[in-house]
């Protein structure tokens, strides 16, 4: 799915048109959203060129991991990455509409590091916004007990 846009930006004549391709490409992972949520979106994920003309704003190069990395090695393996943060305050945040992280791979997740803090938000994917009020909930709570350990 994101192999289809990232790194790809055509030029959009107006806000509307921008909100309207967030809708689109994000509409799966965010089924509540409504037209301002989508316009508040769109001027997240686009920017307003000199011209007026409205491009994507992210790195046009992560289209490289794509075309590169995946295609020839399949997906990488994060285990060990994952399993180096053992012993450290770790946090998933996760959108039960994930397309990218599965249910089954978070329960892996919990299994091999339990003491993980999870956060899961209904009607979103990936990305969560982090203004959900349960990933405020959830972050304040987190930061709290990081600083209180830090402190102890």
């Amino acid at each position: 799915h994101i192999s289809k846009y990232a790194g790809k930006s055509e030029s959009l004549p107006n806000w509307d048109v921008a909100a309207g391709a967030a809708h689109l490409v994000g509409g799966h992972a965010y089924p509540d959203f409504t037209e301002t949520d989508w316009q508040m979106m769109a001027r997240r994920v686009f920017r307003e060129q000199e011209d007026g003309s409205i491009v994507a704003d992210c790195d046009p190069k992560i289209s490289e991991l794509f075309d590169k990395v995946l295609p020839n090695e399949g997906a990488p393996n994060y285990w060990e990455g994952f399993m180096a943060l053992s012993g450290r305050p770790v946090m998933c945040i996760w959108g039960k509409l994930s397309n990218i992280l599965a249910e089954e791979t978070l329960t892996t997740m919990r299994e091999r590091m339990p003491a993980m803090h999870v956060i899961e938000l209904e009607n979103r994917g990936h990305v969560p916004l982090l203004t959900e009020e349960p990933s405020l909930e959830g972050l304040g709570q987190f930061l709290g007990a990081v600083s209180l350990e830090r402190t102890a």
